[in-house]
């Protein structure tokens, strides 16, 4: 059998605009690693363990948590998507993560991390760091 895969050559990260009541979005340039992405959910157990039990006894909480989204930008200071993140810092944007075949994961988010990197014998790159808000949708 053969498995079905995509390819990340062409994923877009986009950013929303804030505008109502038609929302633009905008492809983050010069993406070179997605290492945390949308489209999944985490929750904590609950212990509901007894005096009377021998063992530990869970059970599954009420909240889910879509998680976070972290990637990596070669950052260019002049780009406008790369300062837009930058001085968002803080604060909840909108956000779609489309994949080659047009699967898209939309989400808000907070952004909490913007640092700047440089190492030896490469290029200046960018770490960004986004809490996802609520639920992530997925559009196929």
């Amino acid at each position: 059998m053969t498995a079905t895969t995509v390819n990340t050559k062409g994923i877009e990260l986009q950013v929303g605009n804030g505008a109502t009541p038609t929302e633009t979005f905008t492809a983050c340039a010069q993406i070179v690693d997605i290492s945390e992405a949308p489209g999944g959910a985490t929750t904590k157990s609950i212990d509901v363990t007894t005096l009377d039990d021998t063992f530990s006894q869970k059970d599954g909480g009420a909240t889910l948590d879509a998680g976070s989204v972290k990637f990596e930008v070669l950052y260019d200071p002049a780009n406008t998507q790369h300062q837009a993140l930058k001085d968002g810092v803080g604060t909840r944007k909108n956000f779609k993560n489309v994949l080659p075949d047009g699967t898209e994961y939309a989400y808000s988010g907070v952004i909490t991390e913007f640092k700047v990197m440089s190492k030896k014998d490469d290029k200046v790159r960018a770490s960004v760091s986004i809490d996802i808000s609520g639920e992530v949708t997925e559009t196929v």
